[in-house]
């Protein structure tokens, strides 16, 4: 079952991986473009680290004020990011569910290791999804700068991204650029599993976009996708009600969620009827 799941459903779908790369590269250059005149200035160019953080800076959550004309932009890199993993995590599991899947779990009549290889099989889609995309971001530095880079620069760090983020331990800076955005995509990613069991993929993707939008919106320590975005992780001067995620508890909440979601579905799963 499992050598399966990886076969049909993270190899074969290898050449879907390499479609979010033409997005990574846009916002690079974007990225370029804007900071452009800082780079002359310093005499520095961007390294991965920082493009990286660009990719998934995010953004405040939106601070409604009745006395102000406000427009909230959404963050589009980082939302395309998470919906296109959506859509990797597709309708497999359902299409498995009414077909060599169904007939495995009335064969072996144990339906746990049917749902444990499809829990593994998003696993290995969520890791593969961002190893693409970081992929995609050392690939452009090495191509165009001739190097390959995890380090900040001195000036142009500081002028791009504010203090802030500056002041930042660069071991903490990688976990919050590398294994947060991993960490919520596989609890994504299992909420989706759990839904599809009982609902169509088409609908468990409308609920996963209405999540996305509804945390481009608002932050809580509870909310899962803002642990992964940057910029949650530190304040706002521009509004003082706002709390910054801790990257501890966000750990600690995220395999918690991975857990639960994984024996609720389990449990989901061994009592739904699959005739």
């Amino acid at each position: 079952m499992f050598k399966y799941d990886f076969e049909e459903g993270v190899i074969k779908y290898f050449n879907k991986f390499l479609l979010i790369c033409p997005l990574v590269l846009v916002s690079i250059v974007m990225f370029e473009t804007r900071t452009n005149y800082i780079m002359s200035i310093f005499g520095e160019s961007a390294t991965s680290l920082e493009m990286g953080i660009n990719t998934f800076f995010g953004r405040y959550p939106f601070e409604f004020d009745i006395g102000k004309k406000q427009i909230f932009l959404i963050p589009f890199e980082w939302l395309i990011i998470y919906a296109y993993l959506a859509m990797l995590i597709g309708d497999y599991f359902n299409n498995d569910l009414n077909g060599f899947g169904m007939l495995v779990m009335i064969n072996s009549y144990n339906r746990g290791i049917w749902w444990c290889s499809k829990c593994l099989r998003i696993v290995f889609v969520s890791i593969g999804h961002f190893i693409v995309i970081w992929g995609t971001i050392i690939s452009y530095e090495w191509i165009r700068y001739g190097k390959v880079s995890f380090v900040k620069n001195k000036q142009y760090f500081i002028e791009t991204f504010g203090t802030q983020l500056n002041n930042l331990n660069i071991n903490k800076l990688h976990i919050m650029l590398i294994v947060m955005p991993i960490l919520v995509g596989i609890v994504q990613s299992l909420f989706q599993l759990v839904l599809n069991i009982y609902l169509k993929s088409d609908i468990s993707m409308i609920i996963i976009l209405g999540i996305l939008v509804f945390s481009s919106y608002y932050s809580n320590k509870y909310i899962i996708h803002g642990y992964s975005m940057i910029c949650r992780y530190c304040a706002n001067y521009a509004n003082y009600d706002f709390n910054p995620l801790d990257i501890s508890f966000g750990m600690k909440y995220l395999f918690l969620l991975c857990v639960v979601l994984y024996i609720m579905g389990l449990f989901m799963i061994k009592r739904k009827d699959i005739m």
